[in-house]
This record gives structure tokens, sequence and C-alpha cells, in this order.
């Protein structure tokens, strides 16, 4: 798959079929809309491309209000799913508050026709773009008659199918709820981070972890708590499991995202550790002593091993 950035390149694409959006997580109702866009590409011989922004646009137009947004994936990450969702393109405009001002009429110009020359353009039944939400697809249709390219919207009832939505897996991950996200994502979530030097206390009870530094500030990390995981290092993957929160039994209050890996014992200090979320295990609690955690540990491993063997 090609990745583009239209404030900057020129770009060329055969019979273009486009659609528009965030695309955060590329969940199971983005794939509604990709499978839709691959086929009609195919179909008149074209390339099937996405439009999306960098950053996204919530984090630009948040800044001057109390909520921390955060997405569900990085543009790396939306590159590699879209990529095996079989889209040929993805175009990402610089997102500013000078490009949220545009109006509807202007991004079509100069974006669809001018940047793009678009055969064909699909969007969700729902959406809208442009300067305060001005265009729709009535909108669209009339400027596709006037420059000859054809619109078309995915039916309600296909996308109510499946009712799922960005802000809805956002929830049930801050809410641990990983193992629901997951089937509503249709894939694994997961995030990156750099393995740093921690206290080594995991050590000092039979249990050395990974202590992980998130690489984007951005990036959503879910609830506290104990998880099953899937760690990938060097193209291997490896079972595991991940605390993340505070540690009051060993008395410190520094939130951390620790990852004890099964049958493994490599230096990966400074490495890069890409995690998948498999399932929640429980949520984190004060032991009375170091002996009573260290069991609780052993009995979080059997349950972690149970579910990744399944």
């Amino acid at each position: 798959m090609k990745l583009s950035r239209l404030n900057n390149d020129d770009i060329k694409l055969k019979n273009p079929v486009v659609t528009i959006g965030s695309y955060d997580g590329v969940h199971l109702g983005h794939k509604k809309i990709i499978e839709k866009i691959t086929n009609d590409a195919k179909a008149i011989n074209g390339d099937s491309a996405i439009i999306s922004f960098d950053p996204h646009p919530r984090l630009v137009l948040s800044q001057n209000t109390s909520f921390e947004f955060k997405v569900l994936s990085t543009i790396k990450e939306k590159e590699q799913l879209l990529e095996k969702c079989g889209i040929d393109c993805l175009y990402l405009i610089a997102f500013d508050e000078n490009f949220a001002s545009w109006s509807a009429l202007k991004f079509i110009e100069e974006i669809l026709i001018k940047k793009l020359n678009v055969s064909k353009v699909i969007i969700g039944y729902n959406h809208r773009f442009g300067n305060n939400r001005e265009g729709d697809i009535r909108f669209l249709e009339k400027i596709g008659k006037q420059f000859d390219f054809e619109v078309e919207e995915i039916p309600k009832q296909l996308i109510d199918e499946i009712t799922v939505s960005s802000s809805k897996i956002r929830i049930l991950i801050q809410n641990c709820q990983i193992k629901e996200a997951n089937y509503l994502l249709g894939h694994n979530y997961s995030f990156e981070g750099q393995v740093c030097h921690g206290q080594k206390l995991g050590g000092k009870l039979g249990f050395p972890t990974a202590n992980i530094q998130i690489k984007d500030i951005h990036k959503l990390i879910p609830g506290d708590g104990v998880y099953a995981i899937k760690a990938s290092f060097n193209n291997t993957s490896i079972d595991g499991m991940m605390h993340i929160g505070h540690k009051p039994s060993l008395n410190t209050s520094k939130h951390s995202i620790e990852a004890h890996l099964f049958n493994f014992n490599q230096d990966i200090y400074n490495e890069t550790l890409c995690i998948q979320c498999i399932d929640y295990i429980r949520p984190n609690k004060r032991f009375e002593n170091l002996d009573a955690l260290k069991a609780q540990l052993a009995e979080d491993k059997i349950s972690c091993v149970n579910i990744l063997s399944n």
C-alpha cells in the first residue's frame, strides 16, 4: 500500500474510488465501507483510497477543552491495518485550525477534484465533512453531477447491523473490557513501547518484567489491571502477562506498564515491543506482604497460560 501526504505529494491514481474519515482503530464498521471501496475499485480497474487526517481532528479541536482525547491507532498502526484490508492508497491531510476552517465545497474542489480526480466517492450514511459539518451525501451528489464523479452512500441498515463505533471501543478499553473491544475491532488491540529500566523488583519475586514507555503520548492505554498478552519482538510472538497502574504493595505511586514474558530471558532494554492485549484478568490490589503478591502472580500466570493456549 502507498502512503502519501496530500499537502506535499503529487498524486497519480487510476479511476480512484475514495472515502473520507479518521478510520481510528479500523474496526468492523470501517471494514464494511473498505470492502465496498475495494470491490468497486476492482470492478472499474481502479485504485481504492482513503483520505484521512494527521493528527486526528479531535486532538486539534479539543485543545481548548479539559477533555483529553486518545487515539485507538497511530498513523503507523492505521497504515498496517488498512494495508491488510486491501486498500491501495492512504492519503493523509495535515489537520490544523486552518484546514478545519475549510468549507465542504473547498475540500471537494481542492482535494477530491484537483488532487485526486476522483471517479467515485463512498461514504457512510451519517458522514459529514467541512467547516460546521456542512457537507453531507446530498451536497456531494450535487457537486458530483457538476464534476462528473459518482457518489454512493453505505446504507444505514448495513452499518447498524454491527452497531460499532470508535467511541464505543474507547470506552470498552478504558473500562478494561478488552475482549469485547477486540471483538468490535476485528483484531487484538495493541500498542508499541520502548523497554526501559525499572526498579527490578519483579525479578526478585521470580517474575522479571519489561517496563514499557509508550511511544505515542496520544495512544489510548487500557484501564488499570492485569492482562493476558502477546508481545512481538524481532518478528517473534511471545506469550505473557501485563500489569498497568500503580503498585501499592511495593510502596510506589508511579503509574507504569510492565510485561512479564513467559519463557523469555533476553536483554531487550531500549528495544521496541508491540503488545497485543488479549484478555483482562483482574484489577490491581494491595497485598499484605510480598509472599502474598508472589502467590497471586503465580495464579495470574496460570490464568494467562490457559487463556492464551485457547
